[in-house]
């Protein structure tokens, strides 16, 4: 069974890292797009951790603990912040069990 699993993600990983086509899907596009940027160590480490920060900048208002002088917080709004977390399936203070 391993040996099957290991010969099925080298098939995988060809697809993905051959040029897409014209009839391809588009899931299998975004597939290839998303290989493409994990794979890609260069921009990666040039990124470092400024692609992180930054989207916790622009989604989630900062992170207090790293903007200590500039961080204000009476624009801060838990109820906001809670539901754009929900966005991204996180629920940081409580578990939603369906």
């Amino acid at each position: 069974f391993e040996t099957l699993q290991t010969e099925v993600t080298y098939d995988v990983i060809d697809i993905l890292s051959t040029p897409s086509s014209i009839n391809e899907t588009i899931s299998v596009i975004n597939a290839r797009k998303l290989y493409a940027s994990c794979i890609d160590e260069e921009t990666i480490e040039k990124n470092d951790v400024n692609e992180i920060l930054s989207l916790i900048d622009r989604e989630f208002g900062g992170w207090p603990i790293l903007q200590e002088s500039i961080w204000n917080e009476s624009k801060f709004d838990l109820i906001d912040l809670l539901v754009t977390l929900s966005q991204y399936n996180s629920f940081p203070l409580f578990n939603v069990v369906t």
